[in-house]
């Protein structure tokens, strides 16, 4: 049976079947609203369809198709006829294995609302007619194009151009316009974006840097920013709008998740394991400078993906993308591709360490021309009129090698495939042993962390040996280069002390130590931070804390050093030292970020956390401080049992809402000590309020972690304690937040409080939305010797959990005639009328509660009533209610 047979059987007629998936085709599209035509005329298609006219209409709607070929059992490929060739599944040129996406599917969403094809569609959408959206090298604006040219063409108009002037042919469209631009052109965009914004129609021009403007043009925004911060970018392009994307916190994460899903989808065998890449992340990439887009992050899967990550280096993997990539065989025959396999690689590296070894800043890119200057006569094509290098450089750009910078110009792409060549060029200069050769090149922040990782990536005694030519230069002479040596070596021996400290032999030792002065005299006092003496060229003052107190905890103090000299830097080497010398408004601080929230923390920050504890052991102060930085606070709790400190109020406090709050949590979850420091901990957070009930409230928003850690591990017996002298007061949000373990004591303390009153009839309605079945025991204890109107409420609540333990309890009250029967009774709900008419006739007649209940309960009629009013006629007999005389 053929597919056009199947589709007769199940539905007759074409018109028929287009009734049934013309509907389902409309829900399908997640983006745009799908333009079809009515029924009658999908069925023509169909139709055409059946009849083997599959090219055309059919060829740009393969969603449809997929729905038919799933609908009647059948390959996509057996309506069509043929073998598949998908014109709408779009493949990832950075990662081949990657299963393409197909008709139903999108682009990774990286936060909320989705990422730059969900924020370009939107903007075309927006009041302002013209938007200028800035996306970063590998941000994804290719994909874009390519998603809105093959799935909805007839909506959109798109174009890809080097500059804005070879852009203008699109402005003529009448469709809403999608532009993604390469690179500034200060002579001929102001007129392109004249006559763009000349359109009747949206327009979003996608590019990675800001158009050339009054506002923006030779302005100086800080060091390594190469374009005008957000505060510039409001009305910076008179008739245009500038919008940024913005990574969302969290997008390498959700990516890498997105990735292994569809790596488990794709043919072969993978070696990609998202948790080890995100180790390997955390480790090698913490601040994002390496992996600083999608584009980034794709290109790293797909080497992950063959060949793992374990302890690989930075330059192996970068060495191996290269040898895969553009020395592996040209699937087109195109002249950059032939050019590409037989010189790209060696360009590539070539071109990498020549830009970091050069003068021009990393971050800033370069034009075409300069380009051409960097290029190694051995990669040209080898032409006679001097042009080759052109040549080169156009193959470079059209493989995307070469890609749009944020400032206009041209970068090397993938970013970190071009940090891994540029290491291996630092590395030869290190083994050069020729400071000059080097030491200006950490001066350069964009340069600065390629430095740091050839620093770090040299085996101990070869970092041993670049400290030693370091201090032989300092000795001779004093030039930038060798103060940015001394700095940046400085800064690489601190992140390899918590480790090598150990292994250094006493006249490495000695050496380390001889570094720390000469970085003491490489010191300026900053006037931002209160006049505090901070490194000349290295003056991000997070790092300058966690470098300084790292060499002052592992490493003895120097013979020569002045007694209290640089306390607040190197508090381990002070002799007598006080909370009140660290606590200072510069100590690093977190924040939060992103659409998703979540608190940004630098290495450098979590280094002086992970300190934090030692040094504030070495204080001598008998109290612990009122007031802390919130860096240190986790370090405070840690010590506060061995220096018998209080964790007051104001130190829980502090903690609401940070990365801290985390750090604490995670550090009180690995240490052997935890119990004490749990007590010490709850101390103060119950202090927060008047009792534990309003503690619980007061951290609820903002400590919910730490809160629920507490919960979890404080001794039983010591929150007895606390509620016998503290008391918790009437909430129902606090009591639904204690764990089961605990919701017994505090119950119980609730109902029969040590101190005042205890809780009214209002109290009882406010907390009976908290109970639960795990509550049952006790509210059936508390039912039957607490004060009368309480123990209705909860019987109400037994009634309203468990029927059948009610009706249970109701029997036991009645038979040993209790006085709980009366909440009983009273709590019940109608439908348990008839069972209690019957259990009514075994009470004592003197119970004069009885009369008022069965009363009440007559009134509401039912096959009872006449039970219900021999009842009452009893009681009136015995002297109840009835009017004598």
């Amino acid at each position: 049976m053929t597919w056009q047979d199947e589709l007769k059987r199940k539905y007759r007629n074409p018109e028929r079947a287009a009734a049934h998936f013309l509907p389902l085709w409309k829900r399908s599209d997640r983006i745009f609203a799908t333009r079809v035509s009515e029924p009658m005329g999908l069925a023509n298609k169909i139709r055409d369809l059946m009849s083997g006219k599959n090219e055309g209409w059919w060829a740009k709607r393969t969603l449809l198709l997929e729905l038919i070929a799933a609908d009647l059992g059948y390959e996509l490929a057996e309506l069509l006829g043929g073998p598949l060739a998908l014109k709408h599944a779009l493949v990832f040129p950075e990662a081949p294995s990657l299963k393409p996406l197909g008709a139903q599917d999108e682009p990774c969403r990286l936060g909320r609302s989705g990422w730059l094809l969900h924020q370009a569609v939107a903007e075309l959408g927006g009041p302002d007619t013209q938007r200028w959206l800035l996306a970063p090298p590998g941000a994804g604006k290719t994909l874009v194009l390519r998603y809105l040219k093959q799935r909805h063409d007839r909506e959109f108009s798109v174009v890809a151009a080097p500059t804005l002037e070879a852009a203008t042919e699109s402005v003529s469209s009448q469709l809403p316009l999608v532009v993604e631009i390469e690179v500034r052109d200060d002579r001929s965009d102001p007129a392109a974006l004249q006559a763009f914004a000349r359109r009747s129609t949206p327009t979003v021009i996608m590019a990675p840097f800001v158009p050339a403007s009054s506002e923006t043009s030779n302005r100086y925004f800080g060091p390594g920013q190469r374009r005008p911060p957000r505060s510039f970018l409001h009305g910076a392009l008179p008739g245009w709008r500038i919008v940024e994307a913005e990574l969302p916190a969290g997008w390498r994460e959700r990516m890498i998740h997105w990735v292994d899903g569809r790596l488990e989808e794709s043919a072969g065998d993978s070696k990609f394991d998202e948790q080890e890449l995100l180790t390997w992340l955390a480790e090698r990439d913490p601040d994002e400078v390496l992996i600083k887009t999608p584009g980034d992050l794709l290109a790293l899967c797909a080497e992950v993906h063959l060949h793992g990550v374990d302890d690989a280096d930075l330059r192996e993997m970068a060495e191996r993308w290269t040898s895969r990539v553009l020395a592996q065989p040209a699937a087109e025959a195109s002249d950059a591709r032939v050019w590409c396999r037989r010189v790209g690689a060696e360009t590539f590296r070539r071109l990498a360490r020549a830009r970091v070894m050069g003068s021009v800043p990393l971050d800033r890119g370069l034009t075409p021309r300069a380009w051409e200057d960097v290029v190694p006569a051995a990669s040209t094509p080898g032409s006679a009129d001097g042009c080759g290098a052109g040549v080169a450089v156009a193959h470079l750009r059209e493989l995307g090698l070469l890609r749009g910078a944020e400032d206009g110009a041209l970068q090397l792409y993938p970013r970190w495939v071009m940090a891994g060549h540029a290491i291996e060029g630092v590395r030869d200069a290190l083994e050069a042993e020729s400071v000059e050769s080097w030491g200006r090149l950490p001066v350069d922040a964009s340069r600065r962390w390629i430095v740091d990782a050839s620093l770090d990536g040299l085996s101990l005694a070869g970092f041993c040996t670049v400290v030693k030519e370091v201090l032989r230069h300092a000795e001779e002479r004093d030039t930038l280069a060798v103060a940015g040596a001394i700095e940046t070596v400085f800064s690489a021996a601190a992140r390899r002390l918590a480790e090598c400290a150990a292994r250094l032999k006493p006249r490495e030792r000695e050496r380390w130590q001889r570094l720390a002065e000469l970085q003491a005299r490489f010191l300026l006092l900053d006037q931002s931070y209160g006049e505090r003496p901070l490194p000349i060229t290295r003056y991000h003052i997070d790092e300058w804390i966690a470098d300084a107190w790292t060499f002052s905890l592992r490493l003895p103090c120097p013979p020569s050093w002045p007694e209290d000299r640089l306390v607040r830097e190197f508090p381990g080497w002070a002799s007598s030292l006080r909370v009140e010398q660290l606590d200072t408004m510069d100590l690093p601080w977190t924040h939060d970020r992103g659409e998703y929230g979540g608190p940004e923390v630098s290495r450098a920050a979590r280094r002086v956390a992970e300190m934090a504890s030692e040094i504030l052991r070495r204080c001598v102060d008998k109290e612990s401080p009122e007031k802390l930085s919130t860096i240190l606070v986790p370090g405070l709790i840690e010590v506060a049992p061995e220096k018998k400190w209080m964790v007051r109020p104001e130190h829980v406090r502090a903690l609401r809402g940070s990365w801290e709050q985390s750090f604490l949590v995670e550090r009180l979850g690995a240490t052997p000590r935890r119990d004490v420091m749990v007590e010490r901990l709850w101390s103060g957070a119950v202090a927060l309020a008047g009792d534990v009930a309003s503690a619980i409230e007061e951290m609820t928003p903002g400590h919910a972690e730490l809160l629920g850690f507490l919960l979890d591990h404080v001794p039983e017996p010591l929150f007895d304690e606390t509620l016998a002298q503290r008391g918790f007061k009437t909430s129902a949000k606090a009591f639904a937040r204690l764990p089961p373990r605990l919701r017994r004591t505090a119950l119980l303390r609730w109902a029969r409080p040590s101190t005042g009153r205890p809780p009214s009839f209002a109290d009882a309605r406010e907390m009976t939305a908290a109970f639960t079945h795990d509550d049952l025991d006790v509210l059936l204890e508390l039912t039957t010797d607490t004060e009368a109107n309480l123990a209705a409420e909860l019987a109400i609540v037994v009634w309203r959990l468990s029927p059948q333990r009610a009706r249970e309890e109701t029997a036991l009250a009645v038979q040993h005639h209790r006085p709980s029967a009366k909440s009983w009774f009273w709590a019940a709900p109608r439908s348990e009328t008839p069972r209690l008419a019957v259990l009514a006739g075994e009470l004592d007649e003197n119970a004069a509660w009885l009369l008022r209940w069965a009363r009440a309960r007559l009134a509401d009629g039912g096959d009872e009533a006449d039970s219900l009013y021999r009842i009452v006629r009893a009681l009136v007999r015995a002297g109840h209610g009835g009017v004598r005389g």
